[in-house]
């Protein structure tokens, strides 16, 4: 797995996980629909990156099932995310925040129950509560019709991104 800077441990997110903490690493995710949210606070140096699937938990799956998977879902995760920084006293004003992913690389034939595709629908919710608690996006990378590779830097928060040929994977 290719690092941005060698003297760092690389840490590999999957979908459906979340990273906090303020251990210095790089972490590497790759994304289709699904979106990333990184926050990162220069003054405690606490970085968080979310890898969520789907926008929200889908009302006819087992409750259970939703709560032990609550990170795949933008609206339980990108919340989490927020309420921990503000639990740690870190001010909104004070969180850079950037956004990724969400891009349509199934076509059109994956569409949610209102008919948007999934990665439409995962950036429009992670927009509307990053909105919600007073969280403005520094920078942002979404849609489109290829995936992303991300490199997370947890000591600048800085993120590396590239984009994804056809031919490249995501698994």
């Amino acid at each position: 797995m290719k690092t941005i800077s060698p003297s760092l441990q690389s840490v590999c997110l999957k979908p459906g996980k979340l990273f906090v903490g303020d251990r210095p690493c790089e972490v590497v995710t790759l994304l289709g629909s699904c979106v990333a949210v990184t926050m990162f606070s220069p003054r405690l140096r606490l970085a968080s990156i979310c890898h969520a699937m789907l926008a929200d938990p889908d009302g006819s799956r087992h409750v259970l099932t939703e709560m032990s998977e609550p990170y795949k879902y933008v609206s339980l995760v990108v919340p989490y995310m927020a309420e921990k920084f503000r639990h740690l006293g870190i001010d909104p004003i004070e969180t850079e925040v950037k956004l990724f992913g969400g891009a349509n690389v199934f076509g059109h034939s994956h569409t949610n129950k209102r008919g948007h595709g999934i990665g439409v629908a995962n950036i429009r919710r992670a927009r509307e509560i990053l909105d919600q608690y007073g969280l403005r996006v520094a920078r942002e990378h979404t849609g489109g019709n290829r995936g992303r590779k991300l490199i997370f830097n947890t000591v600048s928060g800085v993120v590396w991104l590239k984009c994804l040929r056809s031919r490249d994977t995501l698994n």
